[in-house]
């Protein structure tokens, strides 16, 4: 059901806030209508205009009856005959009892700052902002019908109450899909992938190749993986790797400016000592493929343009920030 409602602009931008609610009638008359149970929807003129400025001419809602309407959005380039799935505590996930298909969306900037297509599932859930919703990512592949669950932990979904989401549509764009130890040689010293849990995901990456390891993820990521560094780092030394932890924050561009360059060394010192280096953040899609790129940059004086095409040639999936990249390597 959809309404357009025109308001001159001097009210508009004057005004501060709009109460309503939706009711479902006969006739258009108030009289014997059911409304909502809801508390009143707020819509705040004022903020739209601060946020989009003068200039702005219209403004979209997006409401569910009686909820707010959310949506899960992920980037991760899957090859043909695959789709991006999510499971979860809802029916609309599956009552995780069998995962839902996601569809790409049209063209968005993604949290690193490209503008690419995501995957997208779109639900509506209760709109008191009281009940969380638990869900996980799964890949699934059409031809032989099976699914692929990510290994990360489940993920949790806090939608706002409705009068604090004034649009009626909550996004949740996440990242880091991972689901097993995908490892690829992008250079002759170079290997990219995610993140090790186990002693036996160390031996994988060893037996590709890998003589020392870069890890650029941080304490947060630490903590929110369960992940323990200090039997990692233990292991690692067990079976006569060398491992260098440069903390870089995921899905943060001043802190990939900040920290680039000096990640990028601790590859130039390994390599320069004949050594193959795994470098990895999460999922090995943004920190470690632009590490990576640094260091390609200065090892092999090509361009960064010519190093990221390099790595997707072999890992379509990567999306680093170029942006930031190139701002740091043109210093």
């Amino acid at each position: 059901w959809t309404v357009t409602l025109s308001l001159p602009r001097r009210i508009a931008s004057d005004s501060k806030e709009i109460e309503f609610k939706y009711a479902v009638g006969s006739g258009g008359s108030a009289v014997g209508a059911r409304y909502e149970t809801r508390n009143n929807r707020v819509l705040d003129l004022r903020s739209h205009f601060d946020r989009f400025g003068p200039d702005l001419n219209e403004i979209s809602l997006f409401h569910a009856w009686d909820g707010t309407i959310a949506r899960l959005v992920m980037f991760h380039p899957l090859p043909d005959g695959h789709q991006l799935g999510a499971i979860g505590s809802l029916p609309a996930l599956g009552d995780w009892k069998r995962p839902v298909a996601m569809g790409l969306g049209p063209e968005r900037r993604t949290l690193t700052g490209q503008r690419a297509r995501c995957w997208e599932l779109t639900f509506t859930v209760d709109g008191s902002g009281v009940r969380d919703v638990v869900y996980r990512y799964t890949q699934l592949n059409q031809t032989n019908n099976s699914a692929v669950w990510e290994r990360e932990p489940n993920r949790v979904l806090s939608v706002p109450a409705t009068y604090d989401v004034p649009t009626g549509l909550f996004e949740q764009f996440d990242g880091n899909f991972v689901t097993g130890m995908d490892i690829d040689r992008v250079s002759n010293d170079i290997l990219l992938g995610p993140y090790p849990q186990t002693a036996e995901d160390i031996d994988e990456i060893i037996a590709a190749g890998a003589r020392a390891v870069l890890n650029v993820q941080t304490e947060v990521d630490f903590r929110k993986r369960q992940i323990d560094w200090h039997l990692l780092s233990k292991c690692y030394k067990e079976k006569g790797i060398p491992v260098a932890l440069h903390p870089i924050e995921d899905f943060d561009g001043s802190s990939l400016e900040r920290n680039l360059l000096s990640a990028a060394a601790h590859v130039r010192g390994f390599a320069n000592d004949g050594r193959c280096v795994y470098i990895h953040c999460t999922a090995g899609m943004g920190r470690a493929p632009a590490v990576a790129i640094a260091h390609m940059v200065q090892a092999e004086g090509i361009s960064s343009a010519e190093a990221l095409e390099r790595i997707k040639r072999v890992r379509p999936k990567v999306g680093p920030n170029m942006s930031v990249i190139g701002r740091v390597l043109q210093r």
